[in-house]
């Protein structure tokens, strides 16, 4: 209740000293009294009217059940809800925070990082860091940054004091990498045509999985259309097993796909730099190492005589029945065919064997790239027709175990690669105990809440809430050692034992890895070019 005596003073002062002098307990006194006491109240609500009208000075505390305090009804203006068991001060803390962050914008990324680290009941830090693809922003306790040293001089680049004081860390990553997936359906056979969609900004070289069904499978291929590469299997593979293809990567196609959030892309390029290919057993237990038999093939692309000019794909290598028509097609081109074809460049320079290249085939474990976008693929059988126009009869194996026909057996296909989505981000908060209590009182769903409501249109935004990294913190002069030594001594007289000579001999071969590379020759006998030879 308010106090009157403030307003009963100054209702004496007014009025003549006879109502001054009027006993307590009489009529007069008591109308004084209620007078008094009904502008102390008047007084009282006006004050707090004024006050709730400010953040820092509204009350936190409901007049009455069933009703919302005045800070609660300032953040219901912004629509800032009260979270469960949230206490006034830090409910006022994170509606000072917000209404800041919201005034200023919501499009840079140390927006939303601020955003989000307040609605979990933190303190963001000035301070953010860039790191590869990411945004990276920390957490303080309430009242951190009215007390750090180094935010009150003005010194942003000196090292932050209150490191050691974090309790939570959030990161923005653009355009995450994100692991893709497509199963080849229906089953492709030999000649099956399909679209590979890859909704990224840069191209990745995928892993196969190739799986022989019901009847065995020789000289399986797969071939993507844009861009003319091919990647041949010389064997065959039994119905269940599983050839399995780690391709060989850059270094650069790699490093594209580096992010803070510790993506692994391309994991086995430490440990096979030239890829690997292995056949798995229908039992998964056993497998075999057959890169050797894993053949790259890119480039143009030699048409058969009756080929369609708008599909240059069906086309072989090379057709030595061919005598007229367009012999030539380039699919680098996107499928133009030509009648003629001109060795070297346009430079003028002496026109060799050197000069005149329509494509390159060898044993490299590499598969066709899967560019941004949609891209025509198809799978194959190489037959030994097919073999013959790239290598000849003399091949040997290579010839002789190819399939006469491409047969009609089924396989189950599997891509899988890595992409980064455009108009995208994800906002990752690890878990500690701070984000523990800040999720039990609803703060995760409040903070889904903002994030889908300053999302722009057409952009892909994603929450995540994962386990923190393991971190080891060790002083840097302490570290663990164990010691074995073993001390013996040998006690041979001087004169004991005969003079010996031993010799020893180390001779060691040289083989690179690639060895065996498939080469191809020919010549052309019945073409419009002076000069019919190429490699």
């Amino acid at each position: 209740m308010a106090d009157s005596r403030a307003r009963r003073r100054a209702l004496f002062s007014v009025l003549p000293r006879v109502f001054a002098g009027q006993p307590a307990p009489s009529a007069l006194a008591g109308i004084i009294e209620a007078m008094a006491a009904a502008l102390a109240g008047i007084d009282e609500g006006l004050t707090r009217t004024q006050r709730d009208h400010w953040l820092q000075l509204a009350s936190g505390e409901a007049s009455g059940s069933g009703t919302a305090s005045a800070l609660e009804r300032l953040g219901a203006l912004l629509g800032i809800d009260r979270l469960d068991g949230e206490e006034s001060e830090a409910y006022r803390n994170r509606l000072s925070i917000t209404a800041r962050v919201l005034t200023r914008g919501l499009n840079t990324p140390r927006a939303l990082l601020e955003l989000a680290i307040v609605t979990l009941g933190a303190e963001p830090c000035p301070r953010i860091e860039k790191y590869q693809d990411t945004t990276i922003g920390y957490g303080l306790p309430p009242g951190t940054i009215e007390r750090c040293p180094a935010c009150r001089a003005g010194k942003p680049l000196t090292e932050c004091p209150n490191t050691g004081a974090r309790v939570l860390e959030a990161w923005i990553t653009d355009n995450p990498p994100q692991p893709q997936r497509l199963v080849v359906n229906p089953q492709p056979r030999p000649g099956t045509r399909f679209v590979v969609e890859n909704p990224s900004l840069d191209e990745d070289v995928p892993e196969l999985r190739l799986q022989a069904l019901d009847r065995p499978t020789s000289y399986p291929c797969l071939h993507n259309r844009a861009t003319g590469e091919i990647i041949l299997y010389a064997g065959t593979l039994q119905p269940d097993e599983v050839l399995s293809v780690w391709p060989q990567v850059e270094l650069e196609e790699t490093r594209r796909y580096a992010s803070h959030e510790g993506t692994s892309a391309h994991p086995w390029r430490d440990q096979y730099p030239s890829g690997s290919a292995v056949i798995i057993d229908r039992d998964g237990k056993n497998q075999r190492t057959v890169s050797a038999d894993v053949y790259y093939l890119n480039g143009a692309h030699f048409a058969a005589s009756d080929a369609s000019p708008d599909d240059p794909g069906l086309a072989r290598f090379a057709s030595l029945e061919a005598t007229e028509g367009p012999r030539f097609a380039d699919p680098l081109r996107h499928g133009s065919v030509f009648g003629t074809a001109t060795f070297g460049g346009d430079g003028g320079e002496e026109l060799d064997a050197t000069t005149g290249h329509f494509g390159s085939a060898g044993r490299q474990v590499r598969t066709p790239r899967v560019r941004p976008g949609s891209d025509e693929w198809s799978y194959g059988v190489y037959t030994r027709d097919d073999v013959k126009a790239i290598a000849g009869t003399m091949s040997g194996p290579l010839f002789d175990n190819a399939p006469e026909h491409p047969g009609d057996s089924a396989v189950e296909l599997t891509l899988s690669w890595w992409a980064r989505r455009p108009a995208s981000f994800r906002l990752s908060i690890p878990r500690s105990a701070w984000v523990g209590q800040a999720e039990a009182r609803g703060a995760h769903r409040m903070l889904a809440r903002w994030i889908e409501q300053v999302r722009a249109t057409g952009v892909v935004t994603a929450v995540d809430f994962p386990e923190p990294k393991k971190r080891e913190q060790a002083a840097l002069g302490e570290r663990p050692s164990w010691h074995l030594r073993q001390q013996w001594r040998e006690s041979v007289p001087m004169d004991e034992g005969a003079l010996t000579w031993m010799t020893q001999s180390q001779d060691r071969e040289d083989h690179a890895l690639t060895d065996g590379v498939l080469t191809w020759r020919g010549v052309f006998d019945n073409t419009r070019l002076d000069a019919s030879r190429f490699d």
